[in-house]
Parts: structure tokens; sequence; C-alpha cells
């Protein structure tokens, strides 16, 4: 059940996203500098896979995403990135690669019809759990330790149990030198029996190299645990 819930929160939640986002399939802009970037990276520990999704847009971050012309082209450490549309997503330029091999530093190197270059870097390191808590008593806080953040850093987390509505809890927490500590004020709120929790790592920046319209970068990382929470 809980595992259930979390699938249809995620995938409403991503539902959501794409039908506002406003792509549609369609040409370029003329001017060069109205190219609105948006690139994304996603990964979960589930999947074992990295996505790097990227949208060109008309304008701003609500602009239409098109199909660049030839010959504009984007790729990711040296290699073209291939485009493709759908009735949902418009259209995008999108590769999968392994987890396990992506971890480090990466470039985005967009070339424009005039030939103008604009190269975006960025570093990955995907978050762990290296202590999960352990007993997991109702009247008790919750730690975890993390490796892969920075000694001060943050993560949204998303706990619920098996009622429906479940109040649960849904915040972005501090977390400094690794640990994280659900207080048992929190945990008491939570009903005895299966339990999921979500961790969320969002690190969202401007580009330092765009054009006049700008862009952003957005990587999220996701982990998923299931435990028992005992009276």
């Amino acid at each position: 059940m809980p595992r259930f819930l979390f699938l249809i929160i995620l995938g409403f939640s991503l539902l959501t996203q794409g039908c506002l986002s406003g792509d549609k399939k369609g040409e370029g802009p003329w001017d060069p500098e109205s190219i609105y970037f948006d690139y994304r990276v996603n990964g979960n520990e589930e999947d074992s896979l990295i996505t790097v999704l990227l949208h060109f847009r008309q304008g701003d971050e609500e602009g239409d995403a098109f199909k660049l012309p030839d010959p504009a082209s984007v790729m990711l450490d040296g290699q073209v990135v291939a485009g493709d549309s759908s009735k949902m997503g418009g259209y995008y330029y999108e590769v999968q690669l392994p987890l396990s091999s992506f971890s480090g530093h990466h470039k985005i190197l967009f070339t424009g019809l005039n030939g103008k270059k604009y190269e975006e870097e960025f570093d990955f390191q995907p978050i762990s759990i290296i202590r999960p808590a352990g007993n997991m008593l109702r009247n008790d806080s919750i730690v975890f330790e993390f490796a892969g953040l920075k000694p001060e850093d943050y993560l949204r987390v998303l706990m619920t149990d098996t009622t429906f509505p479940g109040l649960g809890i849904n915040r972005l927490d501090t977390v400094r030198n690794g640990l994280l500590i659900i207080p048992a004020v929190d945990v008491a709120g939570l009903v005895p029996g299966p339990v999921q929790i979500m961790f969320t790592r969002e690190f969202e920046k401007p580009l330092e190299n765009a054009t006049k319209s700008g862009g952003r970068l957005l990587i999220t990382y996701r982990l998923i645990r299931e435990f028992i929470l005992k009276d």
C-alpha cells in the first residue's frame, strides 16, 4: 500500500509538470538570443539510470519547446544528444546513462544556428544511506546518515504510513555532516505498521553560459526506503 501510494504521488507530480510545461512540437525562434535552455538531470536509486533531459524553449521557462533546426545541435560530454517528441512532452533531447558511470564532471555544449557555442559544466554525485535507521519506535527520533552530501545540505523528506489520507511528513530538512534527524514528535504522528520514506535532493541554479533569455539546470536524485514502525 505505501509503495502504491508513493507511485501515485510521484506519477501525478511528473504528469502535472509535463502538462504545465507548455511543450509543443515546433520550429525554433529566428532570434538565437530568445532561446531559453531548460536542462534537467534526474535519477533514483532503484532505476540505476540517470536521465539527462534537455528542452529548448521560446523566451523563458514557460515557453514552447521546439526542435533545433540544422545545423544547431547539443552535446553531452562530446556526444550528440538526439531529439525526439511526444504528444504530452513536446520536443525534447534525452539520453540515459548508467548511474554507476555518471558520477563526476560533465559538460553540455549547445551550438546555435549562427555557430555560437554555449558550454555548461556541472558535477553529479549520487547520495546513499550509509547508516539506516535502527529500531523504528513511534516514541523515538529516527536518525539516517548519508554519503554524497555537503557538510550542510538539504533533502525533501516525504514519509507516509498506510492510512489514507494520512498526515505523514512532507518537508525540506537540513542535513548536517551527513546526519538527518526526524524528531520523535513527528514520528509520533504516524500510524504503527508499514511506513515508506522518500528522500529527494534537488539542486537548481541559473546557467552560467546562456543566451539573453537565460536558462536553468535542475538536478534531482531520489532514494526510497521501507520499514516497520512499532509502538
